[in-house]
């Protein structure tokens, strides 16, 4: 096993904890086409087109997928449009996910494939992105992205089992022993057990599914569970979209909002929280949230404050007011954040949030809050968004910018915290 490595020392970490990933989805993404590292939409176009071609001289049937694009770090931040797209892969759908699997650029196919056209109206918590003619442009967000990702055809229950293995070994070689699955699919679970059984489960995991199905899913845990490998963790709800796609919901506007949405866009009112934390409790469950935004947080705080009893955890959180810091400790929420997505989304925050660059990851005042490290406070990755090694939230954490960048650079720089610290973080290997 590879053991993760400490940024700037020769010491091995393992038994480590990655508090916040899609296990499944991470195998899933490392079959499909890797485009992370594309730094202008020129590029992108040529390397699907060159895998359309591949493709179309080997006969593979089926869907080009692509992932991991991050268009705010392009000198010119713009996606691919739909007729881009037709013509360098015009025999087959196309699907470009961006890599915080909220947004999507795709081709007339694949549009057509997820039974929208150019009439349809903006799905009920998403945006058909248009342009000055209201033509589909191909940008796709929130439930509109959710919309094409569902009409992808789904791999068969075998390829799901080899794209879970390689998940699986691939948090093991980072030196985790316990992962929390925080969307889990609706066969996990057995999958799991079965590995486990095999003596195939090379770590723990707890899975966290969609807040509406508690009930059904604990009832089904008394299957699968397999005690200290294989376990129900809770539910899961969103409170708001992403920064990149500039629908994590703000308390102030961003400088250049979508259409109609200075704030973002709030996923579920207070009223619906507090009904989802109500669902989970009386399933004897927890609840996470996702919530980003600073609004987004302040509302699922206030949520939990007019539920009394409710277990919650706060995924993201990457920007929080200063007044609702000393909350979370308060009222006994777990904050569960991912520092490494600072080195992602450094861009996006100096172009649309410019005003509340000193409320990014506040880990400092959290702590002296009261959260506990690996308690209160736990680190995870939330890959396949990023990739899954935990030395790249350690140096977010402790210098607040990528390594080698200008110290200048540095994003709320007296928000740091010490290595050892950080470390904590992903402790201890028990659910939270």
């Amino acid at each position: 096993m590879t053991m993760s490595r400490e940024p700037g020392s020769g010491s091995l970490r393992t038994g480590l904890r990655e508090s916040h990933a899609h296990v499944a989805m991470l195998g899933r993404e490392l079959w499909a086409l890797a485009l992370h590292d594309c730094t202008s939409r020129e590029e992108l176009l040529d390397r699907i087109a060159r895998e359309a071609a591949r493709r179309r001289e080997a006969r593979e049937p089926g869907w080009l997928i692509a992932a991991g694009v991050r268009v705010e770090a392009w000198g010119e931040p713009r996606w691919p449009t739909m007729r881009e797209l037709d013509l360098c892969c015009p025999d087959r759908a196309c699907f470009v996910r961006g890599f915080d699997y909220h947004s999507c650029a795709v081709n007339r196919r694949a549009f057509e494939h997820a039974g929208l056209h150019d009439a349809s109206p903006n799905p009920p918590g998403g945006v058909i992105c248009r342009d000055a003619d209201a033509a589909p442009t191909g940008l796709l967000l929130e439930a509109a992205y959710a919309r094409v990702r569902d009409a992808v055809p789904e791999p068969t229950r075998g390829q799901w089992k080899e794209m879970l293995r390689l998940g699986l070994a691939t948090f093991a070689s980072h030196g985790f022993s316990q992962v929390d699955d925080l969307l889990s699919q609706p066969w996990l679970g057995a999958v799991l057990a079965e590995l486990h059984d095999a003596g195939e489960l090379p770590l723990r995991v707890r899975l966290y599914v969609p807040w509406e199905r508690i009930g059904e899913e604990a009832s089904a845990a008394r299957e699968y569970s397999r005690p200290g490998w294989v376990e129900l963790g809770g539910g899961k709800a969103f409170a708001d979209g992403t920064l990149n796609s500039r629908t994590a919901w703000m308390l102030e506007p961003y400088r250049d909002p979508l259409p109609g949405q200075p704030l973002g866009s709030a996923l579920m009112p207070e009223t619906a929280l507090r009904r989802a934390m109500e669902v989970c409790s009386e399933a004897g469950a927890r609840l996470a949230v996702h919530a980003i935004g600073d609004g987004a947080v302040r509302a699922v705080l206030n949520a939990r404050e007019a539920t009394p009893g409710a277990r919650v955890r706060i995924e993201h959180a990457e920007i929080i007011d200063a007044s609702d810091v000393p909350r979370f400790a308060a009222l006994g929420v777990t904050c569960s954040v991912q520092p490494c997505h600072l080195l992602y989304d450094s861009e996006v925050l100096g172009h649309q949030l410019p005003a509340r660059l000193h409320r990014v990851l506040p880990l400092r005042d959290l702590l002296s809050s009261g959260l506990v490290p690996g308690e209160g406070l736990v680190f995870g990755s939330d890959a396949p968004i990023v990739r899954p090694d935990p030395g790249d939230s350690v140096v977010a954490a402790t210098l607040r910018r990528r390594a080698g960048v200008p110290a200048t650079c540095a994003v709320a720089p007296d928000q740091a915290i010490s290595a050892e610290v950080a470390w904590a973080c992903f402790g201890p290997t028990t659910p939270a």
